[in-house]
């Protein structure tokens, strides 16, 4: 039998050059490029804060995730979503470092850097878009209108939908009949 080829070295086989990209995994590589641009100037607490605010505080005393993370993105040249993912990022940046006004300030300026090097595309997937299919009004209940979005934009421009929600972004890209869907793996 052959071995078991390592997850990160599949994801690394993989085109991503244009790709869909969700919400936690986009602020996942926000938080993780900003740190990498700001270590020296952070203080552990501060760290801290980037680490629980990304939802990946396994990541903290792990390098070599965060490296794989990061190398994944690094590969993406062009990142494309709707305006609902970018609507929801501004909320949970908005949210995660309220109280720290010059921590948001500064994050959301790396945000737009970042977006913009990556020559992001935001694309208007409209409340009519995801009604006008009957099979999709049953899907939006269960996941809610940002992942439908994701899903109608996928299908749409059959580029690759990079995730970590494996529950209900993978479940119901299957439904979709999605072909290239991709659930980065918790560990990654």
């Amino acid at each position: 039998m052959p071995p078991k080829a390592h997850t990160s070295s599949l994801l690394l086989n993989l085109n991503v050059h244009r790709s869909i990209v969700d919400t936690s995994t986009l602020m996942v590589f926000l938080g993780l490029s900003f740190l990498e641009r700001k270590s020296q100037a952070f203080e552990r607490s501060q760290e801290d804060e980037i680490f629980a605010f990304i939802g990946k505080t396994s990541f903290r005393n792990n390098p070599r995730r965060q490296q794989e993370y990061k190398d994944l993105f690094e590969r993406i040249h062009e990142i494309i979503t709707t305006s609902h993912v970018i609507g929801e990022l501004n909320s949970h940046i908005t949210r995660g470092f309220r109280g720290n006004e010059m921590l948001r300030e500064d994050f959301l300026r790396h945000t737009l850097r970042i977006l913009t090097a990556k020559r992001l595309d935001e694309t208007l997937i409209t409340i009519l878009d995801i009604t006008i299919e009957e099979q999709f009004n049953d899907i939006t209940a269960r996941i809610g209108i940002v992942d439908i979005g994701l899903l109608l934009l996928a299908r749409n421009t059959n580029l690759p939908l990079l995730t970590e929600d494996g529950r209900t972004l993978g479940a119901e890209a299957a439904n979709a009949k999605l072909k290239k869907i991709i659930v980065i793996p918790n560990h990654l």
